[in-house]
């Protein structure tokens, strides 16, 4: 699940643990940072010849598509339909790979973070943060 519905399901008492990408805090939950990633742009193969064609014929490509899972825009992106940015590791998890490259300025790195609310003591909850912490 994408991190806005991932720290609305852990407010409203839908789930316990949420494995997502905070970006802020949020009053009431308490992340624990699992993993560091940077950012790559993914885009459609082709892409550099399109964009090239775009520039000679004068404009530049605008947003025509939203998503907001990670997997939905790669998948976007490896079918054609436009550049994304996203963490590394997620482009090795499509099959068939989207095509990617660094950018040229090191992005924020993203954090993948295991996500639960903050002041309640849930027995299962707490058993399962702590094995995973090792």
């Amino acid at each position: 699940m994408d991190t806005p519905s991932g720290q609305q399901a852990l407010l409203q008492h839908e789930i316990d643990v949420a494995v997502i990408r905070p970006s802020t805090p949020v009053r009431g939950l308490r992340i624990q940072p699992r993993r560091h990633d940077e950012f790559v742009i993914a885009f459609p193969p082709g892409h550099d010849q399109l964009m090239a064609i775009c520039r000679r014929a004068g404009f530049r490509p605008g947003i025509r598509h939203l998503a907001n899972s990670i997997f939905t825009q790669l998948a976007m992106a490896a079918s054609g339909l436009g550049v994304t940015l996203v963490p590394n590791v997620s482009v090795r998890q499509i099959q068939p790979p989207a095509p990617c490259r660094p950018l040229t300025d090191r992005a924020d790195i993203v954090e993948l973070s295991l996500v639960s609310r903050d002041g309640a003591y849930e027995p299962l909850t707490e058993h399962f943060l702590r094995i995973a912490a090792q």
